[in-house]
């Protein structure tokens, strides 16, 4: 993997599949990062038959045959991982990453009280944990049901008050309500507990922009990007460009622009929209 800097197209292309169980594993995360869930569920099937005691494999590989659209597969590997540990083995980390996979399996079942009863009774044995709250929150906003999701994060709160997870979930929503200035406290706060949360920093970039409040936007901005951050960096880049162009600076916005274009990834939606704006700058008509 050295020889080929850590590149699986060159280590596939050169040496063809891999089959040993290490390999497996690693390609399974790189196909799990990559979206493809059918290649890392069948990835992390393979490092199970050639290692049977790898317990971290069989742990995380019902959530991705979840994404993979293999609910009955994930249960069955869920009851499989609880017949082969005991219960008093189980640390609460697993317990809760086999919640998390079984609730999402049952949901996609559509079994939504199913996965409801699961998760509020992980709430009432495990008070402090945020994993059975979040999982709600995630799942009533992919159905759609947002006041479901605002009503769990009041109960979070009210339990995990310095849970910085649920202080930018309820800032989120809030700002998808457009209820931006009422998002700013909760990310004050997730920041005020963890200063280096750039989830945090990068939504109350976002709501201070929506707020006109463009110095203030540029400034968290500005932070994520020297941090050199690689989750935020192309909207971040992207944020920057725009608030520059609204503040009419045609050199900043310019340069952020083009350094977007080379950091996007293909078919970005808003890749079109920012080569006119690049047109518009060189081209010195006014702002």
């Amino acid at each position: 993997m050295k020889l080929s800097g850590g590149r699986w197209d060159a280590i596939l292309g050169q040496h063809g599949p891999v089959d040993e169980p290490s390999a497996c594993y690693i390609l399974a995360h790189a196909f799990e990062l990559g979206g493809s869930f059918r290649q890392a569920a069948q990835n992390l099937e393979r490092t199970i038959q050639l290692d049977p005691e790898n317990r971290n494999a069989r742990l995380i590989s019902p959530l991705i045959c979840v994404r993979a659209s293999k609910p009955e597969l994930a249960l069955e590997q869920i009851a499989d991982f609880r017949k082969r540990y005991s219960a008093s083995s189980l640390t609460e980390i697993e317990e809760m990453e086999l919640l998390r996979a079984e609730a999402w399996a049952y949901l996609v079942k559509n079994d939504l009280t199913t996965s409801e009863r699961l998760l509020f009774t992980a709430q009432t044995k495990y008070p402090q944990n945020s994993t059975p709250s979040e999982t709600l929150v995630d799942i009533y906003l992919q159905l759609g049901r947002v006041t479901n999701a605002i009503e769990v994060l009041d109960k979070q709160l009210q339990a995990q008050p310095n849970s910085s997870r649920a202080l930018i979930n309820y800032a989120a929503l809030n700002s998808r309500l457009g209820k931006m200035t009422n998002a700013l406290p909760y990310l004050d706060r997730a920041l005020q507990i963890n200063s280096k949360d750039e989830a945090a920093r990068y939504n109350r970039a976002v709501a201070y922009g929506a707020l006109d409040q463009l110095d203030a936007a540029l400034r968290d901005y500005q932070a994520l990007l020297d941090a050199g951050t690689s989750e935020y960096r192309v909207p971040v880049l992207y944020g920057l460009a725009e608030t520059y162009f609204r503040k009419k600076n045609r050199k900043e916005s310019l340069r952020y622009y083009k350094d977007f274009l080379k950091a996007a990834p293909p078919g970005m939606p808003e890749t079109v929209a920012v080569k006119d704006r690049v047109k518009l700058l060189e081209s010195g008509a006014p702002l």
